[in-house]
């Protein structure tokens, strides 16, 4: 719960003080007297309080209820937690309680058959994101969203939960298809065998949990019988043991009056069961060395228990944070390290390649010798970031989340005022010692050995002697750690001859609808501010936006946005290049990959390292699909410059260095491999087939691939970014105007441009016309996988997003019932729509989904046909109503992202659509439609010009 990244702003006294810390002298634990603590500026043995605005209580029969309003939520989240889960199974329910969770969305009492789904839909919500449930070891979750502007509807929800608690019907009928679905989701969510799983099946090896994971025991689950489901609804399914959660723009007291009311009535069993208990303990000092196909190495130490209620609980939670952070940035032993949860044990995973160095790196931690620049990086990070998030626009899903754990294990869920006052006050108490030192635990070692790596028998019993011997050494303490290597060289990003240009017009675009109608737009003005808390001088509102013409000819769109972290994103992008010569496909495509794999004119890693310390974690330019496109995001308004630097260096990119070129070769190489995947093939064949053979969807051979002319792909890269005059950027995100212009002017507008006129586009791409299947052989597991692919004749214009998502919404539905509920065996169903890339854009269909192979080609006609029936306007009014509503809900998610604004402006630059045209509000985006526009829609957008089925058969 500490962990939740909603704070207020930090007292700057406090931060001085904090940051201090940060510069503690270098740490050795060897040499250096014990220095103690300074005193503590607050008792670490009060109570933390919870949020003061947190309703919590219980009923008389033991329901507890947990209230959070948070003023301008779009949703209500309203959940049920009921706190028993798969480990209360017995011997013959292994895998019921989760068969329980799926058969409470099949009837109730007072929600018959498919009523709550219909509920949900009806409203303008959606099944799986606002409709969903989970079952772990300790709970069964049911999680509920409705619209926050319709108190009937929270009602409705409320009353859904309470037929969940005690109204579940267990229809047989439901029960044989629930079997079905969840045989399908156990495979579809079955692990690879992978070292993942191999380090949680090591920790619960011999414990109750190892018995008892959510999938169960397909033979219990395919033949249990109806009893055995009512058992465990009985035993658990009860008042004591259930709390419910409402998160949203809500009032408190009228909330909990209604649970009351609905709730009170509820009655337990006379003879509770007591909930099984289980202890699981890592065995200290084991050594498990498996043989298998792949090397990786895994030191597991089991943390102290923090039950998390004091302030000393917290400032423990805190040095536990600083020392993830620490050895994540430290960064030149592990591959990963984190905390892990396994039952109700809570363990710390160091993982690495080679057992030498996860050795190394356990007796690092126990000498408490971690790198001090580490821990002055992990410190002031964790400062700052109470710094990126002092505007506190807290996410309702994630409170709820935070509640519904809190439900089942008990904790804290702190005011975030309260949490940031008090970790900041906390930082400068921890001195390094306790973060570079982990306090002794139980500790084991599980090594796979790669069987490939060691022919000879007596070596590799020799190799294993050795890591038994030195993880032997780590624990008596006697293991004598390597010399220190040299530290890596610090790089900075690159900085090539700035020539600074200017901002020759600027205007103001004001939105067709105007303020976004939004949760994020209604507390915009109350987040306009600077860190020092002084209004900013931003004239902008929350539906403006400014375009700016620069010196060079470039194009800036400008979208300042109120984001929890602060974070913004840069988007580059060219709207029309030449024509490709004969040839030129793949080294075009193997021009990005040279310079966003080797970085522009330094190391991959080094141009990547100077990156992340920067301040910009992700970045890429790439030359694909025919345009220039280029991408840096700053991890918080601070880091702006950074990114803006970035950018700067892609489009001056030079060529990378032959250690690079040559590990893109072989990657390229690699993908095209006789031995790749029969699914990755049936993809490739699809697109071919659709395509007409296009050469860019085709890809190269490698012989191909051994022929590029490097200068050549690097001349095209050049080529394409080498003039900024074509270029639009969008700048999303929390920045203000008047700090981001100098920094606009001294990159981008400083940026060459050739002045060339303006080119003609490429060729419009072939679509193959008609239908065509293609059926391969070769899938894993006992399924088949099935792909339709199609395209519209319809006029693909990016200006129809409204109608495109409508049409995916209302296939989702029709196609998941088809599939699910009338011909069954189908889990999970993926649609989409989406344009193609321009110039000459098509509309594109794409529906996917597995089967059992028997049914395969049955149901690829059978989805076939279907789009041929809503082409003809089989569209009840019903489907319509759903669809129109959950457009609409879906644009009041999407108005206040920054995500939207970011594709939105960028796509109206790529297709020469004018910016004010973008959807603000919701009710406009649907307030043409009804059911005979609906229909004119699709049967537009479904007359269809080529129809790729791929049909992928098990071997």
């Amino acid at each position: 719960m500490v962990d939740r990244l909603r704070v207020k702003a930090l007292g700057l006294a406090l931060i001085a003080v904090a940051t201090a810390a940060c510069r503690e002298a270098p740490l050795d634990l060897e040499r250096a007297p014990v220095v103690a603590a300074p005193p503590a500026p607050i008792d670490l043995a009060a109570v933390v309080p919870d949020d003061p605005d947190l309703r919590e209580g219980a009923l008389p029969n033991g329901v507890r209820f947990d209230i959070l309003p948070v003023p301008g939520a779009l949703r209500t989240q309203v959940w049920l937690v009921v706190g028993a889960g798969s480990l209360a199974e017995d011997d013959d329910q292994r895998g019921l309680a989760h068969l329980v969770e799926h058969l409470a969305f099949e009837g109730t009492t007072h929600f018959p058959g498919h009523a709550i789904r219909d509920v949900v839909e009806r409203s303008g919500m959606a099944s799986g994101d606002d409709l969903n449930a989970t079952t772990s070891y300790d709970a069964t979750t049911y999680k509920l969203a409705v619209p926050g502007d319709d108190p009937a509807l929270l009602a409705t929800g409320l009353d859904v939960l309470r037929d969940w608690a005690s109204e579940v019907t267990f229809d047989p009928a439901a029960i044989d298809h629930e079997r079905k679905v969840v045989a399908e989701e156990r495979r579809l969510r079955a692990g690879d065998g992978g070292f993942d799983e191999a380090v949680r099946d090591y920790v619960l090896r011999g414990s109750r949990h190892a018995e008892r994971f959510s999938s169960g025991d397909p033979i219990i689950v395919a033949t249990a019988p109806r009893e055995a489901l009512l058992r465990f609804y009985r035993d658990w399914y009860r008042p004591d043991l259930m709390t419910v959660i409402v998160v949203g723009d809500v009032d408190a007291a009228a909330v909990e009056a209604q649970i009351r009311s609905r709730f009170a009535g509820l009655v337990g069993p006379a003879q509770p069961r007591a909930l099984p208990h289980d202890e699981i303990h890592v065995r200290d000092g084991e050594v498990v060395i498996a043989r298998n196909g792949q090397t990786d190495t895994a030191v597991i130490e089991q943390l102290p228990a923090n039950p998390e209620r004091t302030y000393g609980d917290l400032r423990q939670r805190v040095i536990e944070l600083l020392r993830m952070r620490a050895l994540t940035f430290a960064g030149d032993v592990s591959d990963w390290t984190e905390h892990r949860r396994f039952g109700d044990v809570w363990c710390y995973v160091e993982r690495s390649g080679w057992p030498e160095v996860a050795i190394e790196r356990l007796v690092k931690a126990r000498r408490g010798v971690l790198d001090p620049a580490a821990i002055a990086r992990a410190r002031r990070e964790f400062l700052e970031e109470g710094e990126r998030f002092a505007d506190g626009v807290a996410d309702p899903a994630e409170l709820v989340d935070e509640l519904a754990t809190r439900a089942v294990t008990g904790g804290w869920f702190i005011d975030a005022d309260q949490y940031a006052r008090a970790t900041a006050q906390l930082v400068p108490t921890i001195l390094d010692a306790e973060i570079a030192t982990r306090p002794r635990a139980p500790v084991a070692i599980l090594v796979h050995r790669d069987l490939q790596l060691d022919d000879d028998d007596q070596v590799t019993k020799l190799h294993e002697d050795g890591i038994r011997e030195d993880f032997a050494a780590a624990i008596a303490g006697t293991f004598a750690l390597h010399p220190p290597r040299d530290p890596r060289p610090a790089v900075d990003l690159p900085r090539v001859g700035l020539s600074p240009g200017t901002i020759v017009a600027e205007r103001t675009i004001t939105t067709r609808d105007g303020a976004p109608r939004s949760w994020i737009a209604q507390v915009f003005a109350a987040h306009a501010r600077d860190r020092d808390g002084h209004a900013t001088r931003r004239s902008l509102g929350p539906g403006d936006l400014l375009e700016w013409r620069l010196s060079n000819d470039a194009r800036v769109l400008v979208k300042p946005l109120v984001t929890p972290g602060h974070a913004v994103s840069i988007l580059g992008l060219k709207t029309s290049v030449a024509g490709l010569a004969p040839g030129d496909e793949t080294a075009t495509v193997i021009a990005g990959a040279l310079i966003s794999g080797g970085g522009p004119g330094v190391t991959h890693e080094g141009f990547a390292r100077a990156a992340l310390a920067a301040g910009v974690p992700n970045h890429v330019a790439d030359t694909r699909d025919g345009g220039a496109l280029v991408y840096a995001d700053a991890r918080t308004s601070a880091h702006v410059e950074a990114a803006l630097q970035v950018v700067d260096a892609y489009m001056r990119a030079t060529a990378p260095g032959d250690e690079m070129r040559d590990a893109v070769f072989a990657a390229a190489s690699q993908g095209i491999r006789s031995d790749a995947p029969a699914g990755r093939w049936l993809l490739r064949d699809l697109d071919v087939a659709l395509t007409d053979g296009d050469p860019l969807v085709v890809g190269p051979t490698r012989e191909e691939i051994k022929r590029i002319d490097t200068a050549r792909a690097l001349a095209i890269y050049r080529d394409r970014f080498g003039d900024a005059s074509a270029f639009t950027f969008v700048i999303t995100g929390d920045v203000d105007p008047a700090a981001l212009r100098p920094l606009v002017e001294k990159y981008l507008a400083g940026l060459p441009a050739t002045g060339a006129p303006p080119i003609a586009p490429p060729p419009a791409r072939s679509w193959h016309a008609g239908d065509q299947t293609i059926v391969r052989h070769g899938g894993g597991g006992d399924r088949a996988t099935i792909h339709v692919t199609a395209w519209s004749t319809a006029t693909g214009d990016y200006g129809r997003k409204r109608d495109l998502l409508l049409l995916q919404l209302l296939l989702q539905a029709r196609v998941r019932d088809l599939l699910r509920d009338e011909l069954a065996e189908v889990y999970a169903v993926d649609v989409d729509v989406s344009l193609t890339a321009p110039p000459a854009p098509k509309v594109a269909i794409a529906i996917d989904f597995s089967c059992a192979p028997a049914h395969a080609q049955a149901l690829a006609t059978a989805v076939r046909a279907l789009l041929d029936q809503l082409r003809d306007g089989a569209i009840t009014a019903d489907d319509s109503a759903r669809a129109i509503a959950q457009v609409r809900r879906t644009y009041e998610g999407w108005v206040g992202d920054t995500t939207y604004w970011q594709q939105e402006l960028a796509s109206r630059a790529l297709y020469g659509l004018d910016p004010a045209g973008i959807a603000t509000d919701p009710r406009r985006v649907v307030a043409d439609l009804e059911l005979a526009r609906t229909r004119a829609i699709v049967r537009e957008l479904l007359s269809l010009g080529g129809t790729v089925t791929g049909i992928l058969l098990p071997q």
